[in-house]
């Protein structure tokens, strides 16, 4: 593709990425997303990148939030984007296996990975990524030895790997994949069911429906919550908005902790794939840009998070000049991991 094509090319996919920012939600937007992805793969493998590897993605899409100076913005990302393609090429070419180590040490997420060695990141694949091979559960030879099976399964029409419950339940595909011997599956299952199902606890609550009439004591430690909210001020101030139950109705509390204790209740989630897109939200980057981030869960995944398999002490916060400024206010003091 010679130049004047290809800023024309990426002109129209800032034009297209700006429309989907501006559509929201809906069928317009998707319409919008699916040009935009189109577009988008032809641009990154002109340059020799790997598509839906999301840091080079995250390059193009960043563009889409305006269409002023098109034409001198698509020169930039040319000169940008060569210069990714000869680091990407130059790079040291390293074993799979290796990718999937680092990427495990690092924490990096799927679509930053996956790509790169060229699979999917596939609603299976995350399910395994994230809850498996993240929980080392899967050394990294046999994670790569699963993905590939899935990326195998996943050519054929008759073993492909639905991405919903309803999907995987009906017409006969369960079975086939029982029969082919795909790990998980019925985890996975389970998995798709919980992702998709609104739980009594996965819903707005409001005065009527929390617990206020009793008096928790000064220190007392948890080992089941939902987190509902939470606001990242900086790595030392974090405030966790958590619901749990209390006989047949829920108690609503802020704790604070510094962010890396966040993150580990968030490691140890129910699912933690489920607790990738918050935690994404709330990555340093975006910090940077304001001067805190809150993410309400319900507004962000359409699910709040369900936390088992750690325990937390809590002590009461005390205001310093008053008296207890909100009796539902605790800091976190020490954080077991169950095994």
């Amino acid at each position: 593709m010679d130049k004047i094509a290809t800023i024309q090319k990426i002109a129209s996919y800032i034009k297209v990425a700006y429309e989907w920012h501006e559509a929201g939600e809906g069928l317009l937007a998707e319409s919008f997303f699916e040009k935009m992805t189109e577009l988008e793969e032809e641009i990154l493998t002109s340059f020799g990148l790997p598509f839906m590897a999301f840091q080079y993605s995250e390059i193009l899409q960043n563009e889409g939030f305006s269409i002023e100076n098109i034409e001198k913005r698509a020169e930039l990302l040319i000169k940008k984007l060569r210069k990714e393609a000869r680091k990407y090429l130059l790079a040291p070419i390293e074993k799979d296996s290796t990718i999937l180590a680092n990427a495990r040490l690092q924490r990096q997420d799927i679509v930053e990975v996956l790509p790169l060695i060229g699979l999917g990141a596939t609603t299976y694949n995350c399910f395994i990524y994230y809850d498996k091979f993240f929980r080392d559960i899967y050394d990294n030879e046999e994670a790569l030895k699963l993905f590939k099976i899935s990326e195998k399964l996943d050519e054929q029409p008759a073993t492909r790997i639905p991405h919903t419950y309803n999907g995987l339940v009906t017409n006969g595909i369960y079975k086939k994949l029982t029969n082919v011997g795909l790990p998980y599956l019925n985890e996975f299952k389970h998995y798709l069911k919980y992702k998709e199902t609104d739980q009594e606890w996965n819903r707005l609550f409001d005065n009527n429906d929390l617990r206020t009439d009793f008096t928790l004591h000064n220190i007392f430690s948890l080992k089941h919550f939902y987190i509902t909210e939470i606001l990242l001020k900086n790595e030392f101030n974090c405030c966790v908005s958590i619901i749990f139950k209390k006989g047949k109705s829920y108690v609503e509390l802020s704790i604070w902790c510094v962010e890396s204790m966040m993150r580990v209740f968030m490691l140890n989630a129910k699912y933690y794939s489920l607790a990738i897109p918050p935690l994404y939200l709330l990555s340093p980057k975006f910090l940077k840009q304001k001067s805190e981030v809150r993410i309400n869960l319900l507004e962000t995944i359409g699910k709040n998070i369900e936390i088992e398999n750690i325990e937390i002490e809590l002590e009461r916060l005390d205001d310093e000049d008053d008296e207890i400024q909100n009796p539902f206010a605790y800091v976190v003091t020490d954080l077991q991991i169950k095994n």
